[in-house]
């Protein structure tokens, strides 16, 4: 049974402090099934961070709010969203296998289903066959990725 979700994000007082740095305060939205919304705003103004804060990967200071009627955080709803943020970097001092295990423990993946059993039978051990990248190579991913 799918259950229809009137508000798509919904927050209530949410805000975020860096030690004195006041980065989102009081952020109290209410986005709708079918809505279009953007933050607009100068260079710290806080639309990253709440952002961040909507998917989890920053914890809000104070306040709450629920992101397809789930609390902030719930795993399960976080894998019905993509996110690319401005700066994507890859961690530099990682190998390919070290990025992968890193990424998916993020994600939940834990015993053999990060290491071999995953989707489609592929984890971290296969992958390398599908990406064509050398997951066991000591080589960090610059080196990896030169010439993509």
């Amino acid at each position: 049974m799918t259950v229809m979700i009137d508000r798509v994000i919904e927050t209530r007082g949410l805000h975020r402090h860096f030690g004195a740095n006041v980065a989102v305060a009081d952020l109290s939205l209410s986005i709708g099934r079918g809505e279009v919304f953007g933050f607009l705003g100068p260079n710290g103004a806080g639309k990253t961070t709440s952002v961040k804060m909507l998917l989890a990967l920053v914890e809000p200071t104070g306040g709450s709010g629920t992101v397809l009627g789930a609390p902030l955080g719930d795993c399960l709803t976080r894998a019905k969203i993509g996110f690319l943020p401005e700066h994507f970097r890859f961690h530099d001092c990682l190998t390919g296998r070290e990025l992968l295990r890193f990424h998916g423990r993020m994600h939940g993946l834990r015993g053999a289903l990060l290491e071999g059993l995953g989707r489609f039978g592929r984890g971290v051990t296969s992958v390398d066959a599908v990406v064509r990248l050398r997951v066991d190579s000591e080589e960090r991913l610059p080196e990896l990725l030169t010439g993509f």
